[in-house]
């Protein structure tokens, strides 16, 4: 039923309104991701929708290898349709069909709260990481009051229905439990609202 929605807002995802949001958000976090990208550095985006954060990071070095995994249908499709040198999959961020020790980086933008299953999905982006490499988690926050409300309201959109945000030291305990340490953290307001976000960088033990 969850990827019905999100199929269904598919053709929509790349409308205006929509990027204004992912503008910001992209920009914000390209500036902390690309200090861990290297040359010929692997790099998997988790719930990649239809690839815009992925073709901003091919801009940075075109030689990088690129991988975009989402549950969404025609969020792939679009996605493939539009960037023809980035490797997309459908598939569940539980059940990753890659390699052990793989990629150099993993980022999961603004998607985390939308997995039923996050310890598996944790564990699955250390399987697939190679020692030392990273996991970049960008979330809101949900210790502010501001932004536990604006959550609360988003939750009258169909895709935000069975959506679960973790507090932060809940997200913490999960990936120190499976073998990852944090690197980089920083709570920034989203530009122009009450929002609070976290952009963390977590180091694979």
């Amino acid at each position: 039923m969850a990827m019905n929605k999100f199929n269904n807002v598919a053709k929509f995802y790349d409308n205006f309104f929509v990027q204004i949001f992912y503008f910001f958000v992209h920009r914000q976090n390209i500036k902390i991701v690309k200090e861990f990208i290297k040359e010929k550095t692997k790099i998997l985006d988790i719930g990649c929708g239809t690839g815009n954060f992925l073709n901003k990071i091919e801009k940075i070095d075109k030689k990088l290898k690129l991988v975009g995994t989402d549950r969404s249908e025609e969020m792939i499709k679009i996605a493939k349709n539009k960037f023809k040198n980035i490797n997309f999959f459908l598939t569940s961020a539980d059940n990753l069909p890659f390699e052990n020790n793989y990629f150099d980086l993993i980022t999961i933008i603004d998607a985390f709260y939308y997995f039923k299953n996050k310890d598996r999905v944790i564990f699955e982006c250390h399987r697939t990481l190679k020692t030392g490499a990273h996991l970049f988690i960008y979330i809101p926050s949900i210790d502010a009051f501001s932004s536990r409300l604006l959550i609360k309201f988003s939750k009258c959109f169909p895709t935000e229905m069975e959506s679960k945000h973790l507090r932060f030291v809940e997200l913490k305990n999960v990936t120190e439990k499976y073998g990852f340490s944090i690197v980089v953290k920083k709570l920034k307001y989203f530009p122009f609202t009450p929002l609070k976000y976290w952009s963390l960088v977590l180091t694979k033990k």
